[in-house]
């Protein structure tokens, strides 16, 4: 048996949302002396892993062109379409439907020749006004996911993805992470700190939305007044994706190494599995 993790009741919606933002803060991620050291750039996402005391950082960013992220976003929120996308996830059950934007899930993942693991997740969702999207998901314990002896129960800390409006100069192969408009990050603060006035009353750390300025690091598209300009540019989807697992038992290093390399594009896999149905 593993670690306790967090109780349904004692989990806010604000705060798994704010512990994500958190992880991802560009300014956070260089912190001595726990950083997120660069690893590759593989298939055009930039992969970055992180060491826990017990859990494994990954994370992934790469610019989608032509992906709609609203669409995109409605197609991964439905936990079902995880397995056409995810090679290690095996099946999915949808336990309890919480509230409009949040529920919980129970997935299936094989790593062979490692043995069969699941975990037990609350996912919580939002749509900001700067036509990003967020989905973030922490373990807890739920009284209908009693753990089962054929499955190691893998505790995820922190995990989600953000995707954002965006669009780079035709003949650029990658994102300018360099700036963001003014107007962006204030949206960004005023659309999240409305959502955030209680008090916070979970052991996820939690981040103040004054800090939440520089989390979309990219130019992304968020003023009704900018006019798109398809002859100079390419539009799509920026996506950051983030997960902090400890997998509770041993997993061969060869296959850890391969699954902490594969794990950041999946959100690459599942555009075109989008595209592919015609989404």
């Amino acid at each position: 048996m593993g670690e306790k993790t967090n109780s349904i009741k004692m989990i806010d919606n604000t705060d798994i949302i704010q512990s994500f933002l958190d992880e991802i803060n560009v300014e956070n991620r260089n912190t001595s002396p726990n950083s997120w050291v660069f690893v590759s750039n593989l298939n055009g996402v930039d992969i970055f892993h992180k060491t826990f005391d017990k859990h494994i950082g990954i994370l992934g960013e790469a610019f989608l062109p032509d992906v709609n992220p609203s669409t995109f976003f409605n197609f991964l929120r439905k936990a079902g379409n995880r397995v056409s996308f995810d090679k290690s996830c095996v099946d999915s059950n949808d336990v309890d439907k919480l509230t409009p934007e949040s529920d919980v899930i129970r997935y299936y993942f094989k790593l062979w020749p490692a043995a069969p693991r699941d975990v037990v997740v609350k996912r919580c969702w939002k749509e900001l006004k700067n036509k990003s999207f967020i989905l973030a998901e922490t373990s807890i314990t739920h009284s209908e996911t009693p753990e089962v002896p054929t499955y190691l129960r893998s505790d995820v800390a922190i995990a989600g993805y953000l995707l954002s409006r965006h669009r780079i100069p035709k003949g650029k192969s990658s994102i300018d992470t360099s700036s963001i408009s003014e107007d962006v990050k204030g949206k960004v603060e005023s659309d999240f700190a409305q959502s955030s006035s209680t008090t916070p009353t979970s052991p996820v750390p939690s981040i103040s939305p004054s800090m939440l300025s520089s989390t979309l690091t990219s130019a992304a598209i968020g003023t009704e007044e900018e006019v798109e300009d398809y002859e100079n540019y390419i539009y799509g989807t920026k996506y950051t994706y983030l997960v902090v697992v400890d997998p509770m038992a041993w997993v061969p290093e060869t296959v850890l190494r391969k699954w902490s390399l594969e794990y950041p594009q999946i959100l690459k896999a599942a555009a075109e599995e989008m595209k592919s149905r015609g989404r």
